[in-house]
Parts: structure tokens; sequence; C-alpha cells
């Protein structure tokens, strides 16, 4: 579990001073699902799959061509739930909101000569990153193209910048499960 510090919110509605839990479905099933396709919709598996019953999996783009298997635990998988909704505050992560803000940031053509290529998103050449997460009778996703690009050209979006700090946070679990420490 993790323990908020006392004095605030998070801005994202979790109120401090108390320890967090989230109701985790039972048995084997999934409660986090990371995936990152490449440009165009290619790669398939999932890069991290962490379950109820403490099991995780990191895939082949980040496991050297192998599906790599760990056991986390309950607790931690508890904790990382806790973390992303908690701190991150993933249930209230929007893809359409990120997408009009986004939007929203892009220069707009004057009617001038010549072609204006916008920085920023859609990327092209970026893939797509996927998490969904499953707990409290819930199951949210959310999926953003060029997510890292995006987040580090606009740290103004708060959104997008939380969804960036989850994915980092799955990026590392799925780098401690392919090297076979789970802690």
């Amino acid at each position: 579990m993790l323990t908020q510090p006392a004095g605030g919110d998070n801005g994202r509605g979790a109120a401090y001073g108390r320890t967090v839990g989230h109701e985790l479905p039972p048995g084997d099933a999934v409660v986090v699902e990371w995936a990152s396709t490449g440009p165009g919709g290619s790669g398939s598996a999932a890069d991290l799959l962490v379950r109820a019953d403490g099991t995780a999996e990191a895939g082949p783009r980040l496991a050297g061509g192998r599906t790599a298997r760990a056991h986390l635990g309950r607790g931690a998988v508890a904790g990382l739930v806790d973390e992303i909704l908690d701190r991150h505050g993933f249930f209230g992560i929007d893809a359409g909101e990120i997408e009009r803000a986004l939007a929203a940031s892009r220069p707009r053509h004057d009617g001038g000569e010549g072609l204006r290529v916008p920085l920023g998103p859609p990327y092209l050449d970026a893939g797509e990153s996927r998490i969904a997460v499953r707990a409290d009778g819930r199951r949210h996703e959310v999926r953003v193209q060029g997510l890292f690009a995006a987040a580090r050209e606009h740290p103004e979006i708060p959104a997008l910048t939380a969804l960036r700090e989850v994915e980092r946070l799955l990026l590392r679990c799925a780098d401690r499960v392919a090297a076979g420490d789970p802690r």
C-alpha cells in the first residue's frame, strides 16, 4: 500500500494523509496492460501484463524477443495499481481531452503561400501507447499516439504528463520482469 503524505490533494482527487487501496479483480485477471505499437499499428504483443494474482509478463519487445514471466506478488501489484490510480489519476485521464489540447496547441495555417508543417502530434512515424487498468469494478483504457514526444513537447498538458509518468512506471516494471528481478 502507498501512504500519501499529509497536506493536500494531488490535483486528481486523491486525498492525502490516508492509506489508499483499490479492489482488484479475483484470480489471474489482467489488472494492468501496456502495449506500444509501431507506426501503422505494427507489433501486437503487450509490452507488460500484470495480473491480480501477482504474476507479470514482459513482452518480446522488451524481453529480448521472448516473453518473460515473473511473480511480483499480490501486494506489489496492489501497490502498482495504487500508484497508477492515486498518484497519477489514471481513471481521470481522457484521451479525447488530450487530443483536443494537442490540437489547440498546433499552429494554424494563415492562408499564405507555402505549406506549414506543424510541430507535434500527429507524429506520423510514432507508435501508439495503449494503457489499460482494471480495479474497483472498472476498466479504463487510454490510447495516445507519440506519447513520449507529445509529453516532452507539451508539459503544460497535465493529463499527458500523468499518462507519460504511468508509462515510465510500467516500463520500469517491465524491465524488472524481463531481467528476472521482480522487486
